[in-house]
């Protein structure tokens, strides 16, 4: 059986046919739990509450457009849930894979895995510190 946030993450992402699903992906505990983490779970719930029981058994265009008058009249709440479920959808480990053959490069940030940075020499600075010098007064 479908979960109500179940069928709402399946209205917001539509993903090609031999990508993971939202089921595959077990996408409604994650979803809860980053919720949870933030302090949005409650809000995310209420708003998940202005949509009716039969939200679960409808068609994907009825989903969509209840969603719509959703985003409508709570623009702000439907806005953070959408960044929380995308982040959740995007950072699963399937939807990275095919990411990443998709485009052909790794789908993380740049920094952190295989980059050093080199140490922070102070000494940069220190024409900056001259100009500020020239620049005020003191009153």
């Amino acid at each position: 059986m479908t979960s109500k946030i179940e069928a709402v993450l399946d209205a917001l992402f539509q993903p090609p046919p031999d990508w993971p699903t939202i089921r595959d992906l077990n996408l409604a505990e994650l979803f809860d739990a980053e919720l949870n983490e933030v302090g949005a779970l409650a809000s995310t719930h209420d708003l998940l509450a202005l949509l009716s029981e039969a939200f679960v058994e409808q068609s994907r265009e009825e989903r969509e457009g209840a969603l719509r008058e959703i985003e409508q009249e709570n623009p702000l709440g439907f806005a953070t849930m959408l960044a929380h479920a995308s982040n959740v959808y995007y950072s699963a480990p399937g939807v990275l894979q095919k990411l990443e053959q998709a485009h052909g490069y790794p789908a993380r940030p740049p920094l952190y895995v295989g980059y050093e940075l080199s140490a922070f020499d102070e000494a940069l600075l220190e024409p900056q510190k001259k100009v500020s010098e020239t620049l005020f007064r003191e009153v």
